[in-house]
């Protein structure tokens, strides 16, 4: 049989790439496939996270990464082991062109995950993330993300020529399906994030159960979210203790602030929570699939606004729109709609394995 290799930001020291990634090799593994993870630029995502990089603006902000370098570290060796433990990996590549060194088999299925890989602003103009590294008739995509809605015009007609060559595209939002139709004269089916299509009882068999008991969470992503404030007033209302599990926002006064979390145990905290408050599309995924009581806020930074077409898009497809006013999550209607997306999902990725699978 095949193999198919997986390519997406496995070594990202983030929960919702770490998740949506473990949740694709598992599904596909799942459907009856050897599937192995491309192990690509884990070590500079890695090395990203615990230290300064040329990139970093300002002093303040290299000075404070450095005196946390050690704090960091300890979180990033919690992703290193999640992803060695949980997903089959290949030899680790690291830098510009270094897939190109490997003699890929072009008979086996290249499979495109999720998240903004196709962000050429993102990848630095990495087009190692559009698989130009090898000439196979079996390249397929599931839910990547172009960030955008547009591709930088510097990079536009090498991108568009690379996605003419895969043979089935999926996307994860409806403003990339559109550039993707532009590119190739198809229109992508839009799918759900791959975290999706597991269970959470299968979610359940690798997330730890914290020790804490009847407590509100916060996951911010940013110190002025008002998803801070709002949590900290509910807490005082309903006297239940607040929880913030210290991430990009570190300190949330009045909240317990829990540090260097696994994701096994970030899992664990949000399928527990009495009621969670965010800001992170991951986190109202998970408050989703474990159906607890969440509120979700956009942001409002004119410059990150495409994060919020990943929120307003998925509660629009299972007729809840109404969260994002202030309105609980009615599970009655939402459990059957985000059943039927999820079916469609898991058929949209299982139609594009057989399809390149019976391919002589």
């Amino acid at each position: 049989m095949k193999t198919v290799y997986l390519l997406t930001f496995a070594g990202s020291v983030n929960y919702g790439a770490a998740f949506q990634g473990y949740a694709l090799y598992r599904a596909v593994s799942e459907m009856g496939y050897p599937c192995v993870v491309i192990d690509y630029n884990r070590e500079m995502h890695h090395r990203n996270y615990v230290l300064p990089s040329f990139r970093q603006s300002s002093l303040k902000g290299k000075a404070m990464k450095l005196l946390t370098s050690g704090e960091r570290r300890v979180l990033s060796n919690k992703f290193d082991a999640f992803v060695r433990k949980h997903e089959t990996l290949t030899k680790a590549y690291n830098g510009d062109n270094s897939l190109h060194q490997h003699n890929w088999d072009p008979e086996d299925i290249y499979l495109l995950g999720s998240d903004q890989v196709l962000n050429l602003d993102v990848t630095a103009g990495d087009f190692q993330y559009y698989f130009d590294f090898v000439e196979s008739p079996n390249k397929i995509a599931y839910a990547p993300s172009f960030g955008m809605n547009h591709i930088p015009e510097k990079y536009r007609e090498k991108a568009e020529g690379l996605l003419r060559k895969f043979n089935c595209m999926t996307c994860r939002e409806e403003s990339g399906a559109k550039l993707i139709e532009a590119a190739t004269g198809n229109e992508p089916q839009v799918v759900l994030d791959p975290s999706f299509l597991l269970s959470s009882d299968e979610w359940k068999e690798i997330f730890i159960q914290p020790k804490d008991k009847d407590y509100i969470l916060v996951f911010p992503f940013r110190k002025d979210s008002p998803c801070i404030s709002a949590a900290r007033a509910y807490a005082q209302n309903t006297g239940l203790p607040l929880i913030n599990i210290a991430y990009m926002v570190e300190h949330v006064d009045g909240a317990k602030n829990v540090k260097n979390v696994s994701p096994e145990e970030w899992g664990g905290y949000v399928a527990h929570a009495q009621k969670v408050f965010t800001d992170s599309f991951h986190g109202m995924v998970f408050s989703l699939i474990f159906q607890r009581r969440f509120q979700v806020e956009l942001d409002k930074e004119s410059r990150k606004m495409s994060r919020n077409s990943r929120i307003t898009d998925l509660l629009k497809r299972i007729d809840a729109s109404e969260i994002l006013e202030g309105g609980e999550p009615d599970y009655s209607k939402i459990e059957p709609a985000l059943n039927r997306e999820i079916e469609k999902s898991k058929k949209a990725l299982s139609d594009m394995l057989v399809a390149v699978s019976a391919r002589e």
